[in-house]
C-alpha cells in the first residue's frame, strides 16, 4: 500500500512484514511539500508515481529494500 501526506514522505507499506514489525514501511524522501497523490504504475509494479503541492511529479523505481528517484 502507498501513502503520503503532510510529512512530505511517500511511504510504501509492507503488509507481510507488519506481522512481525509493527508499522513497517519504506520511505521515499525527496518531496519538499506535502504529497497530494500517489500511485503504482499499472504496467510496472516496481514503479511508483507521486505528486506534491508545489513540487511537481516524481517517478520512483524500487527494488526490494532499495529505491531510486530517477526522474524528479
Amino acid at each position: 500500500m502507498l501513502s503520503g501526506g503532510q510529512d512530505n514522505l511517500l511511504k510504501l507499506w509492507d503488509y507481510d512484514a507488519q506481522k512481525t514489525v509493527p508499522f513497517f514501511f519504506q520511505a521515499f524522501i525527496g518531496h519538499t511539500y506535502p504529497l497530494v497523490s500517489a500511485m503504482f504504475n499499472p504496467l510496472d509494479n516496481g514503479m511508483v508515481i507521486s505528486a506534491a503541492e508545489n513540487d511537481g511529479i516524481y517517478i520512483w523505481q524500487f527494488h526490494g529494500d532499495t529505491y531510486s528517484n530517477y526522474h524528479p
